[in-house]
């Protein structure tokens, strides 16, 4: 295959492709079925001088307004269950089981593994149900939940680094709560292998619902939001003298939400153009429909401002813009 056989488009709408429903177009937009074709389009990029940017579920992004001097590469989520939930024949193209360990192509959907992880009686991911997204852009952020992180199963993960595909061990991706070096380098997520505990498989099940159940509160199906906006706090990097405002009774596994932050300074019921945040969650910023991008980043430093005002506390977008 050669990048001739790439469907490359121009002044494609970016709004279809984002949780947030916010953006411009991109002058050239591919979508990509494979690790083989993610490649492809890297180096093309590359070769053409052209920026680019990989989505694949579209949340955890804002994208600006007007036409972005852009390649979007879109990744092209692959179908593991079907809707009655059996396994579809090809997923092992992309899920192969070893006993504890499976091996998943990046671009399945971190909910796919997990279901595929707790059907077959597998524990070390099951808090993280309901994250959307892919599995090598849960890597990337190293996301967490509840207690565990994508990291802690993680064996290797293998990564495209620009020029040659080869495999780094977990320790040589520099994980650390929602961040790993990743995120730094410009190296691309293949694919990954997991080590699991053996579980209850009715047990794992009951927890995945029981998380599920509670995201469904904080998120509604069709809420145009990218998901939480700003980063926890890890209870080490408050500062001494902000310490006395944090309920000393609240066990938030080693750090503060961000919502809790919010929350203490006026943020629930904050509106800015056609964005708004919720009045049960401060670190929701939602579309109502007509959000700009201007009026997203100007609530989001509003916040950042009365944050550090009131903790002496910088906020971190969890999202990431692209301009």
């Amino acid at each position: 295959m050669s990048v001739s056989d790439l469907n490359i488009q121009k002044n494609v709408s970016l709004k279809p492709y984002t949780t947030f429903g916010v953006g411009g177009r991109a002058k050239y937009f591919v979508t990509v079925l494979n690790s083989e074709e993610l490649v492809l389009a890297i180096k093309f990029a590359k070769k053409n001088k052209i920026r680019f940017h990989i989505l694949a579920g579209g949340s955890n992004v804002v994208f600006a307004d007007g036409l972005l001097d852009i390649l979007l590469i879109k990744l092209e989520l692959p179908k593991i269950f079907s809707s009655s939930g059996k396994i579809f024949g090809e997923s092992e193209n992309f899920l192969r089981q070893d006993g504890e360990r499976i091996i998943c192509e990046g671009q399945v959907c971190l909910m796919d593994l997990i279901n595929f992880s707790i059907k077959n009686g597998l524990s070390g991911l099951e808090t993280l149900s309901g994250i959307p997204g892919t599995v090598a852009g849960a890597i990337v952020g190293n996301a967490a939940a509840y207690g565990q992180t994508i990291s802690d199963p993680l064996v290797r993960v293998q990564i495209f680094d620009g020029k040659k595909t080869h495999w780094l061990k977990k320790r040589e991706c520099g994980f650390s709560y929602r961040h790993s070096l990743l995120k730094k380098k410009p190296w691309f997520v293949l694919r990954a292998e997991f080590a699991f505990n053996a579980g209850d498989r009715k047990e794992l099940i009951k927890k995945s619902k029981e998380i599920i159940k509670l995201r469904l509160k904080k998120y509604p199906e069709g809420m145009m939001c990218p998901g939480s906006f700003f980063k926890n706090i890890l209870l080490e990097n408050i500062p001494k003298k902000s310490r006395h405002l944090i309920p000393e009774n609240r066990d938030w596994y080693g750090k503060v939400p961000a919502w809790f932050f919010l929350n203490e300074v006026g943020a629930r019921g904050m509106k800015r153009g056609g964005v708004y945040i919720p009045d049960y969650h401060g670190n929701l910023l939602v579309n109502d429909g007509t959000a700009k991008f201007k009026d997203i980043k100007s609530l989001a430093d509003e916040l950042k401002t009365r944050v550090k005002k009131r903790f002496n506390i910088v906020l971190e977008e969890e999202i990431k813009y692209i301009e």
